[in-house]
């Protein structure tokens, strides 16, 4: 591929609403990872230096997988969905299931949507809970480190 076509998709994948993950370090800085890209990351000791640097890093990333003629991950928010998936489960289950919409007075699909949701929904939940610990936790040790300078 041309260097100027590089370039110009370089510049197209640089401009995608990839999802950052923003890590604040215990020795101070911040190092910021690029979700849909497994080994590409940034640090620095401001935000904004870890910015520049990711971006950086992205950019150089991007180049070796289009110089390489490998196909560059979209942004999951991107990614298109057909909504539908086969899944195999035990017979006793899908028992259960059949037996468990019936009552409800749903279909099958209904109730397994609905199930589903809900235990995505408690997921999230779950890890914004976690999250926030970690962020409280990380904080906390960072106060006891400064006020063990002092």
């Amino acid at each position: 591929m041309k260097k100027t076509k590089i370039k110009n998709k370089v510049e197209y994948y640089l401009n995608l609403p990839y999802e950052f993950i923003i890590i604040p370090e215990e020795s101070g800085g911040f190092s910021i990872k690029v979700k849909e890209f497994e080994y590409c990351s940034g640090f620095g000791e401001t935000l904004e230096e870890a910015w520049e640097s990711v971006k950086e890093s992205m950019r150089i990333w991007i180049e070796d997988v289009l110089e390489k003629g490998m196909e560059v991950p979209l942004p999951e928010s991107m990614k298109e969905y057909s909504g539908k998936f086969v899944v195999r489960l035990p017979k006793y289950l899908h028992r259960k299931l059949s037996k468990l919409a019936e009552k409800e007075g749903v279909s099958l699909n209904q109730l397994v949507v609905s199930l589903l949701s809900e235990k995505v929904g408690m997921k999230e939940v779950e890890n914004k809970i976690l999250n926030k610990f970690e962020e409280i936790v990380n904080l906390l040790k960072r106060n006891r480190k400064t006020k063990a300078k002092v």
